[in-house]
């Protein structure tokens, strides 16, 4: 299951919840994970745009050694991240 697909099935549960049982704690609750998962996605996404930035900005020629470490361990870290994600989740 892709995080879109979870964001559309916890919408789908809110709304049969809302209309056809009739429980509106339980529709609170599913909206309130497709709030959260939407977020996350969001997360991941502007991630991903940093990585690329910092991949720019790696390819510049930085004069200091210090800011070049920063970004050299921004760029790791990162890197390390969305190693751990998978690209059908964002």
């Amino acid at each position: 299951m892709t995080i879109d697909e979870a964001i559309r099935h916890c919408v789908e549960v809110a709304e049969r919840y809302e209309t056809q049982e009739g429980c509106q704690e339980c529709a609170a609750d599913h909206r309130q994970l497709a709030e959260w998962l939407t977020e996350l996605k969001n997360a991941k996404s502007i991630i991903r745009v940093c990585s690329r930035v910092l991949g720019f900005l790696l390819e510049c020629e930085i004069e200091s050694t210090s800011t070049r470490h920063e970004v050299e361990t921004l760029m790791k870290n990162i890197t390390e991240f969305l190693s751990g994600c998978d690209d059908n989740e964002a």
